[in-house]
């Protein structure tokens, strides 16, 4: 924008000169369109990291930024692996819609709010774009239509859906596979407490699940909770 309003005023000579970095900021434009272009969905889906996870990443990435030598550029993976490996959850919202990807060792699973086809293509585009084939289980915790049961059931060993307004898992019931774990928070709620290796997350598809929660943490002692998961849009 700003070199078309030079273009008015300064000489011809001039322009080359000025227009020569859009040129090549326009060429990165271009390679890095090319490149996201191949991504699953031409997307990456983070969710929102942990502040620690972000600064390891850029510590990794500085020796490529300012040019270090190759060998301080080869260590300098290692930390931008290891930032990668510990972004275990990830937490995504579109279209009023929330999904959760609680990751584990080389293990994945899913908690959905809804539960039809829309939601269905989006985990599986959340899944591919962190390289997950298949994953251990999912849980929705809206219903769904028996005839788009097929295309999670393709996504996950292991779904979990309400069935007759029941809850996707009973109340004392667990969903557990190797480092992930899902079940009740406490009886006579529906807030879920998801464990994902040595974190603890709480998980509340409705208002009314954390409104009944908080009535019953009133007289009850509070376990201890790593994160918060809303399967709704909160109000101010």
């Amino acid at each position: 924008m700003l070199s078309a309003l030079l273009v008015l005023v300064a000489p011809p000579s001039v322009l080359p000169v000025l227009l020569g970095p859009v040129h090549q900021l326009a060429g990165l434009v271009m390679i890095m369109v090319s490149c996201i272009s191949h991504w699953p969905g031409a997307q990456l889906l983070t969710g929102h990291p942990e502040a620690w996870v972000v600064a390891l990443l850029v510590l990794g990435l500085l020796p490529w930024l300012l040019g270090a030598e190759r060998c301080r550029r080869r260590w300098s993976l290692i930390t931008v692996a290891t930032a990668l490996f510990l972004h275990g959850l990830v937490a995504v919202e579109r279209f009023g819609r929330n999904w959760l990807l609680a990751r584990h060792r080389g293990r994945a699973a899913l908690v959905s709010s809804h539960g039809d086809a829309r939601s269905c293509r989006m985990a599986q585009r959340l899944a591919a774009v962190h390289g997950h084939v298949r994953l251990d289980w999912a849980m929705l915790l809206d219903p769904v239509a028996t005839d788009v049961l097929p295309c999670w059931q393709e996504l996950a060993h292991c779904v979990e859906a309400p069935q007759s307004g029941q809850a996707p898992i009973a109340i004392g019931q667990v969903l557990r596979t190797t480092g992930l774990a899902a079940q009740h928070l406490q009886l006579r709620s529906e807030a879920l407490l998801l464990q994902v290796g040595p974190k603890r997350w709480q998980l509340f598809p409705s208002p009314q699940a954390l409104w009944t929660l908080q009535e019953q943490q009133r007289s009850e002692p509070r376990q201890v909770i790593t994160r918060t998961w809303l399967g709704f849009k909160p109000s101010a």
